[in-house]
């Protein structure tokens, strides 16, 4: 052998060392952990706020911190952790979305961590637990929820609630100590602040007492579970009451399952499967906001259900343990559906199950039900390698051509993973609507203060489908404060066109003023009213039940005047020179009377009745 040659092996040993020490595996999913978080930062501070984000934030500005803001349900979750976290970001800098981002990311590595460390106090130092620890980290079922800041605060932190909450019951189960009811008990609180949906988690630890312990047969395993009946009737309570609390605070109403098989197939055979092997590797078309439904290709499907087969047939032949995390796996989607199906069906019915969102729930189990398939996992008793063990690790199989075709596996389905993610995060990356909209609303209000007529948003930014409950400049745009002034009368005021940008507002007209008898002046007004009588434009669309106004007029000073119309009087603020003085009116539209309150002088030359629209090419005084 030659000295390059022992060279060369040489400083193969030395670089791989690390690898095949006590600490090879720890090193490894730390790596790994590293990784997810440089990609995630990647991904999120790219992106923006959505649709629900914008509402959260004008609530957040506009409210104490107290138990009406934090308990409040919304949509169905009662997500007062979330709201803490909007609560801090709606009180720093408007729209800051590097600290909304930060703050996930945080949490993110926190959970991230509690999932590692879960896996290998549940399997030991075995390099296998890397695989359901790179399903958490690199699969795309937790994506959609990390980046879409709304689902973000809840779906986050509840992940890391479950991790912790799983790994302290593991260790109840192997120790039996009272204290780890204690801490179990505790990460379920952490959990219940954080979504309903943390009843699954309960779901999982029933998993684990009846799998993880001595007990022989059936009837052994339910001994065993029985004998934990300190730490049940613990887990018991806290479930019961937080049921309680959840149903008082929002009552389930007359609410029914819609379209329930529709959701279960499309979210297990299009959504679920593919996700497994890194899938879905393309998705579909993108409308007004970055939620792309997974598209995988047909063919695709097809061979991924082929694979997914024939592993659960090798499964349920060679390993028991492994074959009940598949029964665990069928309970938890079939609880997701029923879940989903009550609170989305009636909108979306079956094609809700496309938001793959609806599964980053389920993370946590997804990586149990990994774990007990990919690990071969002893009952109660501790691995033999756990995080504080100092031998060496356990070995990986002997047969090399074994250890290159799960390594191959592995890297194919990473591969395949991030794919799918980075063809989904670039959605976010680009300028959708909402994003648009926002980012130049946002740089205009730092340039002057913006006077906008409150006018809905467009549909493109903020739809009306969901439970947002702010539609007009007033109530989005109060995290700007002083800086955006919005009413509904106003004069000279500005309206957005649907990219953000204020124009000057002005009125397509339906019906117009017929000319004044006053020669350059149009209609006097002074102390006496006057009233000023409205013609159909021709060939224009009649008005509707509410419809926006102007009123152009000269006044010599500033002042008040009285507006009245359809029965209807109100204040119309007057300032000094020429100006247009705007409303918004309900009813018929056929006449508009002014009265002066003071020495004022106005005179009046046209009142337009119509729509609102942006006066564009006209700069802004």
């Amino acid at each position: 052998m030659s000295h390059a040659d022992i060279r060369a092996r040489a400083i193969v040993d030395i670089a791989t060392r690390p690898f095949r020490s006590s600490h090879g595996v720890l090193l490894a999913g730390a790596l790994m952990i590293t990784a997810q978080l440089a990609y995630r930062a990647w991904a999120l501070y790219g992106g923006y706020f959505l649709i629900d984000d914008f509402g959260f934030l004008a609530k957040a500005v506009t409210s104490d911190l107290d138990s009406d803001f934090l308990f409040t349900p919304y949509g169905d979750h009662l997500q007062p952790l979330g709201f803490l976290i909007v609560w801090i970001v709606g009180h720093s800098e408007p729209y800051d979305w590097v600290l909304a981002s930060s703050i996930t990311l945080v949490i993110q590595a926190m959970a991230s961590t509690a999932c590692f460390a879960f896996l290998v106090r549940l399997a030991g130092r075995t390099w296998r637990v890397l695989i359901p620890l790179g399903f958490y980290l690199f699969a795309v079922v937790t994506l959609p929820g990390f980046m879409w800041w709304a689902a973000a605060i809840v779906q986050v932190p509840l992940q890391l609630a479950a991790f912790l909450a799983l790994t302290a019951h593991l260790e109840h189960l192997r120790t039996r100590q009272t204290r780890w009811i204690a801490m179990t008990s505790a990460a379920l609180l952490l959990g219940m602040m954080c979504d309903v949906k943390i009843v699954f988690v309960g779901i999982a630890m029933l998993f684990m007492s009846l799998y993880l312990n001595d007990g022989h047969g059936v009837r052994g395993r339910v001994q065993d579970v029985l004998a934990q009946w300190r730490a049940w009737v613990s887990y018991g309570l806290l479930f019961v009451g937080y049921v309680g609390v959840y149903l008082n605070l929002n009552p389930a109403g007359d609410r029914g399952l819609v379209a329930p098989g529709a959701i279960f197939d499309t979210m297990v055979r299009f959504v679920l499967g593919p996700l497994f092997l890194g899938g879905p590797w393309r998705w579909g078309s993108v409308g007004d906001a970055p939620l792309p439904a997974p598209a995988p290709p047909e063919w695709a499907v097809t061979l991924t259900w082929v694979v997914v087969a024939t592993l659960v047939v090798h499964v349920v032949r060679r390993r028991r343990p492994a074959s009940a995390a598949l029964v665990l796996l069928l309970v938890a989607v079939t609880a997701n559906t029923v879940m989903v199906s009550l609170a989305r069906g009636e909108i979306f019915r079956g094609a809700a199950a496309l938001e793959v969102r609806y599964l980053g729930d389920l993370a946590p189990i997804l990586v149990l039900v990994v774990a007990f398939v990919a690990v071969p996992l002893e009952p109660r008793r501790p691995p033999r390698h756990e995080l504080g063990a100092t031998s060496a690790p356990d070995a990986v199989p002997s047969s090399r051509p074994r250890v290159a075709l799960i390594g191959l596996a592995f890297a194919l389905v990473l591969g395949g993973a991030m794919v799918s993610s980075t063809q989904y995060v670039l959605n976010w990356h680009a300028s959708y609507p909402a994003r648009t909209f926002f980012e130049n609303v946002v740089a205009q209000a730092e340039d002057r203060q913006l006077m906008l007529l409150d006018q809905q948003i467009p549909l493109t930014v903020i739809p009306r489908d969901g439970p947002t409950g702010f539609e007009v400049p007033s109530q989005v745009f109060t995290p700007l404060g002083d800086r955006v002034v919005a009413g509904m009368r106003m004069n000279d005021p500005e309206v957005l066109d649907p990219n953000g940008i204020a124009y000057p507002a002005s009125v397509q007209p339906r019906r117009v003023s017929t000319p004044g008898p006053v020669e350059g002046c149009g209609y006097r007004v002074g102390r006496t009213s006057r009233s000023i009588t409205l013609g159909a434009v021709p060939g224009a669309e009649p008005v509707g039940d509410f419809w926006w106004a102007s009123i152009g007029y000269l006044a010599n000073r500033d002042g008040v005047a009285t507006l009245s119309f359809n029965g209807v009087s109100t204040d119309m603020e007057v300032r000094r020179g020429l100006h247009d003085f705007f409303f918004l009116g309900s009813g018929p539209a056929d006449e508009v009377t002014l009265t002066s309150r003071s020495d004022i002088i106005l005179c009046v030359d046209n009142v337009r009745v119509g729509t609102l629209a942006p006066l564009e090419g006209v700069d802004v005084p």
